[in-house]
């Protein structure tokens, strides 16, 4: 995370809560998310940061970002276009084998 900017940093935190960060009942958590504009702002980063932080995430190769039917957004243009955009951290194998195996208590 050294690599990126603190507005990057709280993004991805944000990411990171809503699809790791949520699980269903039988403990799995969410691949993916759809996530507005104003919900990344709501931590406290402005809308052109948000804008920003993003296509950092993705020259990182931290998130991948998808529309409805699972195609790419890479391109900034592609994304102003989609109605809804979902992101999803991009985890190494042994990070997610790693989280499954976590035991985690609801309260």
């Amino acid at each position: 995370m050294k690599v990126v900017s603190s507005s990057a940093v709280k993004v991805y935190l944000k990411i990171i809560r809503n699809t790791l960060g949520w699980r269903d009942r039988d403990g799995n958590y969410k691949k993916r998310d759809w996530i507005s504009h104003s919900q990344f702002e709501s931590v406290g980063v402005s809308s052109r940061s948000v804008t920003n932080a993003i296509e950092e995430l993705i020259q990182n190769q931290l998130i991948q970002v998808t529309d409805d039917n699972g195609q790419s957004l890479h391109n900034p243009q592609h994304r102003k276009l989609a109605k809804r955009i979902y992101y999803a951290p991009i985890l190494q194998t042994n990070e997610v084998n790693a989280y499954n195996n976590a035991k985690f208590t609801f309260y």
